[in-house]
């Protein structure tokens, strides 16, 4: 440790992240394996301090107050003096269209924050340095090297003594889920534009800071739930007009299953790690299956898309999925029915069946739950609200499943 803190002693590292505490758990990381880290919150204050400190390389969020990351990536690559400066982008999964304008615009890197805690980012930044060393030496740069995805939070190069962070997130994360769970109450009461604005904001802003303190601690499943949810406050913001009555209902309901998450504290180090999920989506019409299945990739779904309800069910009772989502309305075979159908399967009662349909009415809605429908999801639908449905009936599924002799009664992502 000591000879790889004295060999990266002068490498000066300028950190954009505009949540303090989640930067501070990766600056102190970064210092304890031998950087010089600036750390600043905002777009505006990181392009000051890249003029002032001239480092060796950026860190930067992508979501930033004042100037957002891509703004900072293109800026630098357009000057002839910051050209060539290595630049990692550690952001939110769910930002994907983001991510790629990130790549395109010259980013060295990019990491996913529910994947990089702070001793899988310096290694990435050892990586970057070290392949520098090698170019200037006279020897071919290293081909792209993909880090392992981290699976548990074991140590951060001595930052746990100095800040605790298992003990900190632990105290402070049920208090915030708290909050949240206020802030989301609200936020169903009131219809005022503005009014909605502030809350989901605040929210936001929380969400974020539990996502990025959950990576630090290893509490995969909180951020990932946290992530999906703040990804789709974002979205709420930057267009107020999909702010609906079930908009504000999920919000409500992620915060509560964030609460939940929190509350099986124990269980949570044996869930798999950013598990694949499996789902069958059910619907005759052929552009929602692409809509349906384009949002659950957001969440590393792995989805079988059927328009025939026939052959879903022939394919649900030779496959283990961990939800389904089906069309209520289909030839041949009422969405209900199906779902009544697939519960009968032996192993498969406690699926998860999510209903999508433009049928909105009390009638639907009763014989959704009374066919053992988990959610009813109207059409059209926000890609990422449904998306954090999914994340939560699946997620809280398995929290409620304990190892048995039963083969049936396993996580079917870890078969």
């Amino acid at each position: 440790m000591e000879e790889t803190s004295t060999k990266w002693c002068m490498k000066k590292l300028l950190f954009i992240e505009d949540d303090t505490i989640v930067g501070k758990m990766y600056q102190h990381a970064l210092q304890s394996a031998g950087f010089q880290v600036e750390l600043v919150g905002d777009g505006k204050a990181g392009l000051a301090a890249r003029e002032k400190l001239e480092p060796d390389l950026v860190i930067l969020d992508l979501m930033l107050p004042k100037v957002s990351g891509v703004q900072i990536l293109t800026h630098l690559r357009a000057q002839a003096a910051t050209k060539s400066l290595p630049v990692i982008v550690l952001t939110n999964a769910y930002l994907s269209q983001m991510v790629e304008e990130a790549e395109r615009s010259g980013a060295n890197l990019c990491l996913i924050k529910a994947e990089t805690p702070p001793a899988r980012l310096a290694e990435a930044v050892r990586r970057i340095f070290a392949n520098q060393e090698a170019v200037a030496a006279g020897f071919p740069p290293a081909a792209p090297v993909n880090l392992p995805k981290a699976a548990v939070f074991s140590d951060v190069h001595g930052a746990t003594a100095r800040l605790d962070p298992n003990e900190a997130f632990w105290r402070n994360a049920p208090h915030a889920a708290n909050r949240m769970r206020g802030l989301a109450r609200e936020l169903v009461k009131i219809d005022e534009t503005p009014s909605q604005l502030l809350l989901i904001g605040d929210m936001c802003r929380s969400t974020h800071s539990l996502a990025g303190t959950a990576t630090v601690v290893g509490a995969t499943a909180v951020t990932r739930m946290a992530t999906a949810m703040e990804a789709m406050l974002k979205e709420l913001e930057s267009t107020p007009s999909k702010i609906s009555s079930s908009t504000s209902r999920t919000v409500g309901q992620a915060c509560e299953f964030l609460g939940e998450l929190l509350d099986h504290r124990n269980a949570l180090p044996v869930m798999k790690p950013s598990p694949a999920y499996r789902a069958l989506v059910v619907d005759d019409d052929p552009l929602t299956l692409q809509a349906v299945n384009h949002a659950l990739k957001r969440a590393e779904f792995k989805c079988q898309c059927v328009e025939d309800p026939f052959a879903a069910y022939q394919f649900f009772t030779e496959n283990a999925f961990d939800l389904a989502i089906i069309d209520v309305q289909m030839p041949g075979m009422e969405g209900f029915e199906l779902c009544q159908k697939i519960h009968a399967v032996p192993g498969r009662r406690i699926i998860p069946v999510l209903f999508l349909t433009r049928l909105n009415d009390f009638e639907h809605r009763v014989r959704s739950a009374m066919s053992g429908g988990a959610e009813f999801i109207a059409k059209p639908f926000l890609f990422m609200e449904l998306t954090v449905k999914a994340l939560m009936h699946v997620m809280r599924r398995h929290l409620m499943i304990r190892p048995t002799r039963d083969e049936s009664f396993r996580p079917l992502a870890d078969r």
